[in-house]
């Protein structure tokens, strides 16, 4: 196994010791990619890893603006905006943009800031997941990050790979905060998925009949 794969592994792990160790005898690997380029600070957030950024910056990492938005550092994402605009609807290596990583790991200052720069509330990513910041924000049950995109002009009935609507999400995590807030703004109860599912099917398929029988009701 390389360095760079030892460093990846670790991280995957949240193995702090061996990061921090394989970084002091090989600094560069602060610049270490997976194959599809998602860097490993990157992954690290991804991970569930964030304070693992921190010994990456220690050994002298510059985070980007995609790094940044995951890991809910706004003073680096406004740096970035300021030397490079246009950086706010890029996409990351492997595909997401900064507004939809700050949406899904929930930072509302960095998505508030990004669309106030100028970032496009419906972008989609450009990988097959096509996985726009609403449905970024339904998957991780963050109805004030959801209700922020909607005020911007979000689409309740956004479609992402599959046909996934924000409510199919919502309704499979029992989320009603957020379900509620997306039928107020126009979202589509009975929206099929491609195989065919509302998100009423999603939602007994996970076990919350009590969700399922509310949209029914409603």
């Amino acid at each position: 196994m390389t360095s760079q794969e030892s460093l990846l592994e670790a991280v995957k792990k949240g193995d702090a010791e061996t990061v921090e160790s394989l970084l002091r005898a090989e600094p560069s690997l602060t610049g270490a990619r997976m194959e599809n380029g998602t860097s490993a600070i990157l992954l690290a957030v991804y991970c569930g890893r964030a304070a693992l950024v921190e010994i990456f910056e220690r050994f002298g990492a510059a985070l980007d603006i995609f790094e940044a938005s995951a890991a809910g550092r706004l003073d680096l994402v406004k740096e970035w905006f300021t030397r490079a605009p246009a950086l706010v609807n890029a996409f990351a290596p492997d595909g997401f943009t900064p507004l939809g990583l700050a949406c899904f790991f929930g930072h509302l200052p960095i998505a508030e800031f990004l669309l106030d720069s100028g970032a496009k509330v419906d972008q989609s990513s450009n990988n097959p997941t096509k996985v726009a910041p609403i449905h970024s924000a339904a998957a991780s049950r963050n109805a004030a990050i959801l209700r922020l995109l909607l005020d911007r002009g979000a689409d309740p009935n956004a479609r992402q790979d599959s046909g996934f609507v924000p409510l199919h999400s919502a309704a499979a995590n029992d989320d009603r905060e957020s379900a509620a807030l997306l039928l107020d703004r126009g979202a589509d109860r009975n929206a099929k998925a491609d195989s065919g599912k509302t998100p009423g099917d999603f939602a007994r398929d996970r076990g919350h009949a009590g969700m399922a029988d509310w949209l029914s009701a409603l």
